[in-house]
């Protein structure tokens, strides 16, 4: 890049799969965090996933932060994506960016400044899921104290996507690092699970920094293969960690009770049977509750996004 990569505080590393369209709307959103948070030094890291499609650094984005392009030879999925970023980024801190993803002018700022005294600063976060006729947007609060391994072990990823968190670097998991996934998609879980059996200090910024997008081809938009995905994930941990057997047990009845339904709702049987499945299985019930009861942004929120994302890359 040409560019001084020595005392970086912030390496925002975004893996690419068939991304490059999205490169512009990237390179946008850092450089307005870069102009927001002047006494941040920050890097950018793409991670090019397909080796197909030609990535290559361009004097043409002309940014006043280095980035980094890194080409893979071969598909390695979205967790060695993220920990090829790591080994070529340099700094203290780390933000894991989706390619289709939304991060705030104001994000990488309001983040670092929480994160002085924690291990992860944790955001809340907004979800937009595309109904036949609309995008719902459903707003998601980062409840930092409710977060420890018991209750992702029977609720699976209550913390989300990485892409809201920023994480000191020295504090990244053994696990998430040694322990590399076959079932491509639920990585995070991995990470917040060993990030929690090792002890690391979860802290809340409050407001919405962040907007994750639902697609049709995203692997989170596959239940069953996501579902398949975390029990990888947490077998993997509880191996690693030697979680109770109890908590074991809990989380394959867990995982159980959540394939029934996956199943239930593409076969479209019964309401009843579903509540049957929830009585017979009610680990999950409060995690069911709490998706269903998931409120609308407000009108201010909306126009803020909306203000956000209508803004053209180039400007």
């Amino acid at each position: 890049t040409g560019k001084n990569l020595e005392n970086i505080d912030v390496s925002i590393i975004v893996p690419l799969f068939h991304g490059t369209g999205y490169v512009d709307g990237i390179l946008h959103m850092a450089k307005k965090n870069a102009e927001v948070a002047e006494r941040i030094k920050i890097e950018l890291i793409f991670v090019n996933d397909s080796p197909d499609d030609v990535l290559e650094y361009s004097e043409t984005w002309n940014m006043d932060f280095p980035v980094i392009v890194v080409s893979n030879k071969e598909n390695l999925g979205i967790q060695r994506a993220r920990l090829c970023g790591v080994d070529h980024s340099h700094g203290s801190f780390l933000l894991f960016l989706d390619q289709d993803d939304v991060i705030f002018e104001d994000t990488v700022n309001r983040l670092y400044d929480i994160a002085q005294n924690t291990d992860i600063a944790v955001s809340d976060w907004s979800v937009e899921i595309p109904r036949k006729y609309e995008i719902t947007t459903v707003d998601r609060l980062a409840h930092t104290e409710k977060f420890s391994i018991n209750r992702l072990s029977y609720r699976g990823n209550i913390i989300g996507p990485p892409c809201h968190c920023l994480i000191r670097r020295d504090c990244l998991p053994v696990c998430w690092k040694n322990r590399i996934m076959k079932i491509n998609g639920a990585d995070d879980y991995l990470l917040w699970m060993g990030m929690l059996a090792e002890g690391r200090r979860f802290s809340r910024c409050k407001g919405i920094l962040y907007i994750h997008k639902y697609h049709e081809t995203s692997f989170s938009n596959d239940e069953l293969n996501l579902l398949r995905s975390e029990d990888e994930a947490f077998k993997l941990a509880a191996d690693e960690y030697q979680i109770s057997s109890f908590w074991q047990w809990i989380h394959a009845r867990s995982v159980r009770q959540g394939i029934r339904l996956i199943e239930n709702a593409r076969t479209k049987k019964s309401l009843l049977l579903k509540w049957i499945l929830m009585l017979l299985y009610p680990e999950r019930l409060p995690l069911y509750i709490m998706n269903k009861s998931g409120k609308m942004l407000s009108e201010k929120k909306k126009e803020h996004e909306n203000r956000w994302l209508l803004k053209e890359p180039n400007e």
